[in-house]
């Protein structure tokens, strides 16, 4: 079950260097709630649930902090492996969809 706080720390798809830190909220519905550590704003994502695994795909979003990024959505797979969800994302351009900016994997653990 994945309703509550999580916390996640998300790489490159071929890198152990941690690109960014987040926190979640899930309600086990839909609906879930995520912001990345020093970020302003929260990211919607809508989550579909199998079983022990998850789907997801984010709102809109700027692909990075810079001044006029382009926008992205996030779409992420995830599984309950020993007591933490793991999975990947793939970030793709909301102007030509199915054009990917980037691949990614990460692994979240409930906060206590």
């Amino acid at each position: 079950m994945v309703k509550g706080a999580w916390t996640g720390t998300s790489m490159m798809a071929k890198s152990d260097s941690v690109t960014n830190q987040w926190s979640s909220i899930s309600d086990n519905r839909t609906d879930v709630a995520t912001v990345v550590d020093g970020a302003k704003d929260t990211v919607g994502y809508t989550m579909t649930y199998a079983a022990d695994s998850l789907m997801a795909v984010s709102s809109l979003m700027p692909a990075s902090s810079a001044k006029n990024a382009p926008m992205v959505t996030n779409h992420v797979v995830g599984r309950m492996v020993d007591g933490k969800i793991v999975g990947t994302n793939t970030l793709e351009l909301v102007s030509k969809p199915d054009s990917v900016v980037g691949r990614g994997r990460w692994v979240a653990t409930r906060k206590p």
